[in-house]
Formats: structure tokens, sequence, C-alpha cells
């Protein structure tokens, strides 16, 4: 009970999270494309953001050698949706699976550094999101775009959490994104991507646990060794909404992305109001 009354605090924050390919001259995002099913331009939707909905499992580890700091890694999967944050967007499943994973310091939540992880756009004829298919229905269509992490951190003015990645070489296939010409954008030196994200603590689903929590992230404890899963200050799930926007950029062909910031930053915030208060006790 206090655990829960403890993590529903820190999920009110509604931290904003955010994916952008930068570079010098690079301007606000306005409208562009996309084919869900990838079949070219001429049967790609306008939009000026895509919206997205899913969630993710985050393990926290504590440094034992130095017990002010610790790891992290979240696992989770995206779908994108209509307006309305359930219907399903396209002709085709778009759909999005990550992983990212970095340290930080209980004494510091803007020392969070993301160091690795990789994401996953996939394009399903059917949709199936949400269910037993390959993992949540998430991995079982057709990958055609993959970005590696490679950086990333906490800015201390703005609270958002930033992560660079990069399409890897021959990362984004033909016939799915396009500019708002209708040139395809896997023929550009760059694309700008602005993914927001807000979260919050949920009480998963028995098909959540064994697919995100233990299948994908490959978590062994609770909900995933014969007992019941439930939440706790070092993992725990989270449901996420939001949206990207994206613009073609010159090179290099980089994103800035923040996917796992938002629970973390309110768990180490948290932690440290916690140290605090215990010192001035103390005292």
């Amino acid at each position: 009970m206090a655990q829960q009354k403890w993590m529903s605090k820190w999920t009110s924050l509604g931290l904003a999270v955010g994916i952008a390919m930068t570079a010098p001259a690079a301007q606000a995002a306005s409208e562009w494309q996309i084919n869900t099913s990838g079949t070219g331009a001429s049967a790609a939707t306008p939009i000026t953001q895509l919206n997205i909905a899913g969630g993710g499992f985050v393990q926290i580890i504590p440094d034992f050698t130095d017990p002010t700091r610790f790891t992290f890694i979240e696992h989770g999967a995206y779908q994108a949706v209509q307006a309305d944050g359930e219907t399903p967007f396209g002709g085709s499943d778009l759909t999005v699976v990550y992983q990212v994973s970095g340290t930080g310091s209980f004494l510091d939540p803007y020392s969070l550094n993301f160091s690795t992880g990789l994401v996953t756009l996939y394009s399903d004829p059917v949709h199936d999101f949400g269910t037993a298919a390959g993992i949540y229905g998430a991995n079982n269509g057709t990958a055609f775009a993959t970005l590696a992490v490679t950086a990333g951190g906490l800015d201390p003015i703005s609270g958002l959490v930033s992560v660079t990645t990069v399409i890897t070489p021959g990362g984004l296939a033909p016939g799915y994104l396009f500019d708002s010409t209708g040139k395809d954008l896997s023929l550009t030196t760059g694309t700008k991507l602005q993914l927001g994200i807000y979260n919050q603590l949920s009480n998963p689903d028995e098909l959540f646990v064994s697919e995100i929590v233990c299948e994908l992230s490959g978590f062994s404890g609770a909900g995933c060794d014969g007992t019941p899963f439930a939440n706790t200050p070092l993992s725990f799930t989270v449901q996420d909404g939001g949206f990207v926007l994206m613009q073609p950029v010159p090179e290099p062909l980089a994103v800035h992305m923040t996917l796992g910031g938002l629970a973390l930053l309110g768990w180490v915030a948290r932690r440290r109001r916690r140290e605090h208060a215990a010192l001035q006790t103390g005292n």
C-alpha cells in the first residue's frame, strides 16, 4: 500500500518526453506523409502529427559498489492510433518496439545518461497490437525503420530527457515515410522526428505481464516466476500516450529521443526528497 502511494505521486509529474532529429538550421516540423502499408507515396496520408499509445516496463538496478548510483533499462511497445487514442491508424498496423538503458544518480535526478538502446518500427497488415501474436502484436510485422541509441540525458532547465539515436545502415525502407511533396525519406540524408510522450504508472493485465514484462524484457521476478506481478520501486510498468512529428534535416542523420525518462525522472526525484526528509528528521 505504501509503495503504491509513493509511486502515484511521481507519476503525477506528467513529464513530456521527446524524440527529435536535429541539425543546424532545422525548422519546426510541419506536414509530412505516411503509408503504413509501405506501398508508396500515392497511397500515403498527409499528417502533421501521428498519435501513439502503448506501455513499457522499467527496471532499476542499484550500483552496489556506489550506493548513490544506479543503472536502468526500459522495454516497451507502442501503436500508432487516431485522435481518440484507441482506434488504429492506417491500413496496416504501425507499431514500435523499443529498449533503452543507461545510468543515473539517486542524489541528482539530472544525471540520467542514456547510453544504449534500439527502437524499431513495424508495419503489420493485421491489426493485432495488444495480443499474443509475436510479442504483444508489436513485432510480428515488417520492420521498416531501425534507430540505435548512442547517448542522451536530462535537460536541467526544460526537464526534458533527450536520447541521441542514429538510423542504422539501411535502417529506413522505401515506401513508408515521405516529406510534404511526396519525396521518399529513405532517399534523403536526414529526417527530424519529435516524439512527445506522457505516461503514468499502470496496473497491467496478465497479457501485458506475459508479453512485455516477461518475454520482451526477459524479467524473471514476480509475474514471471509463477507468483503474481506487483509494481515495486525497482521494477514497474507504465502506460504511455503521445505524438510524433517529423521533418527532413541535413546530415548527419540523428535523432534525439526520450522513452524511459519520464518514469525514471519521477522515481529519482521522489527518492531524493525522501532521503532529504530522512536527513532532516535525523537532525
